[in-house]
């Protein structure tokens, strides 16, 4: 027989091929003599058309081991007399595996393979092939170098910050926030620069109805208060809680003196020292709810 067969190689491992095979003749004997006399040539010939694809293996060397996997269809005809058959038009699973030996750079190669296409229909032979095209880079994937990266921009250098404003009056307010410019040496001062007076006032502290947890927007009052206490330590101060006339004196007075204690641990919390301060609860003899005294200096 004979086979021609054309293929793609696909990848460096994986190739597929259309393969025709004519697989010679299947001779014809009879026990009498006279028959055989008289068709001496009768036989069963097969064909078959294949489609299959393979992976090979050592694709770095020239001697290559592959397998093979596909369909195929066997058709057959009786020849040389009337010779009774049956007739094969089936399509069915085909196997293959083989030896393939590349000649270095030649586009030319040697093989050797077998083909098995059905229990009583197999083919084996040795076929030289020629490449054409471009042939597939077996050597392995190398990535490219990064590209470098490229130089740091250098950040713009910022222009110096102006020097503040002097202190004129030396209270610890910057002139540009000094309300107050000219406060006797020594005094204690505020955030805003002005002395402090006997009372330190916190208009914005609120609480809730019969209760010493303070409302929202009551940090602002507290923090400015706050920080004037921090710069001047020698400020000794009272907290003193208040409530309105409504209710039980004696109830009021304990609520008053709650109150206070709420602000006095909100400034602690935020950096006074607790021996700046004292706290008393007056009950409903002012209906201011908080203020802080001054008691020395």
């Amino acid at each position: 027989g004979l086979q021609l067969f054309i293929g793609k190689q696909l990848t460096p491992h994986w190739f597929a091929e259309f393969k025709y095979a004519d697989l010679g003749e299947a001779g014809i004997t009879n026990r009498n003599p006279a028959i055989v006399a008289l068709y001496p040539n009768a036989a069963i010939t097969y064909k078959v058309p294949s489609l299959m694809a393979g992976y090979q293996w050592r694709v770095e060397e020239d001697m290559k081991l592959f397998l093979k996997i596909g369909l195929s269809n066997i058709s057959n005809s009786a020849k040389g007399g009337p010779v009774p058959f049956e007739e094969q038009t089936s399509v069915q699973v085909a196997f293959g595996a083989g030896l393939r030996y590349d000649f270095g750079r030649s586009p030319w190669f040697l093989r050797g393979d077998i083909d098995f296409y059905d229990r009583d229909a197999w083919y084996a032979g040795v076929s030289v092939g020629l490449l054409f095209g471009p042939k597939p880079d077996s050597r392995p994937y190398v990535a490219p170098p990064p590209a470098p990266e490229p130089a740091p921009v250098p950040k713009p250098v910022p222009p110096p910050k102006p020097l503040p404003d002097p202190d004129t009056d030396r209270d610890g307010v910057l002139n540009e926030r000094d309300e107050c410019p000219n406060t006797r040496a020594g005094a204690a001062v505020d955030g805003r620069g002005c002395e402090v007076q006997a009372e330190i006032k916190l208009p914005d502290v609120r609480f809730e109805t019969n209760s010493d947890r303070l409302r929202p927007g009551a940090e602002r009052s507290l923090n400015d208060a706050a920080a004037t206490l921090i710069r001047n330590p020698n400020l000794l101060t009272e907290v003193a809680g208040y409530t309105d006339s409504r209710g039980d004196a004696n109830y009021n007075r304990g609520l008053s003196e709650r109150r206070a204690k709420t602000v006095r641990d909100y400034l602690i919390n935020h950096g006074v020292d607790a021996n700046q301060l004292t706290w008393r609860g007056y009950g409903e003899i002012n209906p201011r709810r908080v203020v802080l005294r001054i008691l020395e200096r």
